[in-house]
């Protein structure tokens, strides 16, 4: 797994035409996965916005329709709302389930969504939420919508939206998901996740001999999303002083624009060049700015003893607790994930 800097600098202007597609962009009311959403329809996708908040979903769909509707010709595809909670299983569960009941395909899954959540707050089932949310959640949500990636004639993709930060992760399995500690450590380690999980998901898929199912990771870069305004209001709450100063410090650092910040992921999900257990991130120094390239991830994500553990998080012991609590994962996701590296 390497790294490289673009000999041409992909800025999203060549992309593929998209049209007869089915996508599917977690968190995509904002940010990056709106950006992402919006240039897949306007290259012809039909994008599902799967967002916690019905109010801003139904927001951001509105703003993507208004611009699709600018364009002339027949090539611009569709965007519509569904609701998803992904710190939630029967969220993310009855999402799988009216998704399924609405499409025969899914080409595009792109695992956007994410939070940094100070203080320390639990989902129902008590896990914390940054760890539920950033990777556990989508790691339910590819696996019941496994059977639709797997039955797709194209080529389908699973990408998963990391982060640089992942390099900062310090990971303790025997807490992950239940510590009571600090919420950027939480967040560095779910990022850390997106990327064992990504790889290890391909691993898997090769030695089963399924071709036509890629997994992808992104490093957006250093990108200004509402993720950070929200940590910045949050961590300093009690010290309005402190949460200014803050806010000024963040804009003075050179964030990308999110249409830039979304290149990556654009990149991961359409050119045909792209490799499956790779991670795609900006190009420029430190990979902070720039445009997608094949880069090089922290050592640790390569560790197959990792990404065993990781695994185990989420299919404990015997495929049956997972079949209890999801309801009816795929059974061919559940033969890979009983399989160890």
């Amino acid at each position: 797994m390497g790294v490289g800097s673009s000999s041409h600098r992909w800025d999203g202007s060549t992309m593929s035409s998209q049209k007869g597609k089915v996508a599917i962009v977690t968190g995509a009311n904002s940010g990056i996965g709106f950006e992402a959403a919006k240039a897949l329809a306007l290259h012809g996708a039909h994008v599902v916005l799967a967002c916690r908040s019905e109010v801003r979903g139904r927001q951001a769909e509105e703003s993507i329709r208004t611009t699709l509707h600018k364009e002339v010709g027949d090539d611009v595809g569709e965007v519509e709302f569904m609701l998803l909670d992904l710190a939630e299983v029967d969220s993310i569960r009855e999402f799988a389930r009216a998704f399924r009941d609405k499409f025969d395909r899914l080409d595009l899954l792109i695992n956007n969504a994410g939070v940094a959540c100070p203080p320390v707050r639990h989902n129902s089932k008590g896990l914390e939420c940054t760890f539920a949310i950033n990777h556990l959640g989508h790691f339910y949500l590819t696996s019941l919508l496994w059977d639709l990636l797997r039955r797709t004639k194209s080529q389908a993709r699973v990408v998963n939206v990391s982060s640089g930060l992942h390099h900062a992760a310090k990971l303790d399995f025997a807490l992950m998901g239940h510590t009571p500690g600090n919420s950027m450590s939480d967040y560095a380690e779910s990022k850390m996740a997106n990327v064992l999980f990504t790889y290890e998901l391909q691993r898997r898929l090769q030695r089963a001999g399924i071709d036509n199912v890629l997994s992808v990771v992104v490093h957006p870069g250093i990108c200004h999303t509402e993720i950070w305004n929200k940590y910045i209001r949050t961590k300093f709450a009690r010290w309005p002083f402190l949460q200014w100063l803050a806010m000024w410090a963040v804009w003075l650092l050179p964030f990308l624009p999110q249409k830039i910040g979304a290149l990556p992921t654009l990149y991961a999900a359409t050119v045909d060049s792209v490799l499956g257990a790779e991670m795609y991130a900006p190009d420029g120094l430190m990979t902070l700015r720039g445009y997608p390239a094949l880069n090089t991830s922290h050592p640790a994500s390569h560790s197959r003893d990792n990404a065993n553990k990781l695994w185990s998080l989420a299919i404990p012991v015997k495929p049956s607790i997972l079949s209890t609590f999801l309801g009816s994962p795929s059974s061919t996701f559940l033969q890979l994930s009983l399989e160890k590296s």
